[in-house]
């Protein structure tokens, strides 16, 4: 119970304050490709919490603009993962 609520207030840390908490993407982003890996994202713990959450387009990769979403508190759009499939009809 203890760990859970540990982790439960890192998680709200980390997305209260994340300008105050989350490195620069830049510093996250080891290899200069330009995205964050699952790999990068555990030089931060936090970010490995909500990884999956920021991961808009469900590329398994975090862009900078994904990243932002984190470092400003802006509300991001649904993910992937939240959208509804849509059905197309073969004929």
């Amino acid at each position: 119970m203890k760990k859970r609520l540990l982790s439960c207030a890192v998680l709200f840390a980390a997305l209260v304050t994340p300008a105050l908490a989350a490195p620069p993407f830049e510093q996250m982003d080891a290899n200069r490709d330009k995205t964050i890996s699952p790999k990068e994202a555990e030089a931060w713990r936090p970010l490995t919490k909500v990884f999956e959450r920021l991961d808009k387009n469900c590329d398994g990769k975090l862009q900078m603009i994904e990243y932002d979403y984190l470092i400003t508190g802006k509300k991001a759009p649904e993910t992937c993962a939240d959208a509804k499939p849509t059905v197309v009809k073969i004929k």
